[in-house]
């Protein structure tokens, strides 16, 4: 049975990894979950972050590239 943890949780503890100012086996110890783990958060969170800056409304011309 795998553990289940909320988007905030998991939110947090991918962001702490993103930042790079530590290893992953410091988030590990402090937060109880497998450095295997919070490496698989930061990759969805670093794949996806484009996603949160999706234009709603795609007819805007004056979008910078």
């Amino acid at each position: 049975m795998s553990k289940q943890y909320t988007e905030d949780f998991t939110a947090t503890v991918a962001l702490e990894a993103v930042k790079g100012e530590m290893s992953l086996q410091e988030p590990a110890a402090r937060y109880g979950v497998a450095a295997g783990q919070i490496y698989e958060w930061k990759q969805q969170l670093q794949q996806g972050a484009a996603q949160l800056f999706v234009r709603k409304n795609k007819a805007d011309k004056n979008v910078r590239k």
